[in-house]
């Protein structure tokens, strides 16, 4: 997930886009995406199931303000940031 928001700032998309999706490249879906525009801030939307007592990262949904904060999580385990 930190290179996804390196990706995010280094390419101007934060600013760009008011969410962002976050899925497995290796997911085949065979519907279309329930619509993320009623997501609001401060939530993150994830799946049900497959959690196997903890928080799935298959996929996720937040909104372009929350994401830097969400996605540089793993940063502050790994390096206490």
């Amino acid at each position: 997930r930190w290179l996804v928001l390196q990706h995010l700032e280094k390419e101007g998309l934060i600013t760009k886009y008011k969410h962002v999706v976050i899925t497995r490249s290796d997911y085949l879906y065979i519907a279309p995406h329930p619509p993320v525009e009623n997501i609001p801030q401060g939530r993150i939307v994830i799946p049900e199931g497959e959690g196997y007592g903890g928080v799935t990262d298959r996929h996720s949904i937040m909104t372009m303000a929350d994401a830097p904060r969400i996605l540089a999580l793993a940063e502050k385990v790994v390096f206490g940031k």
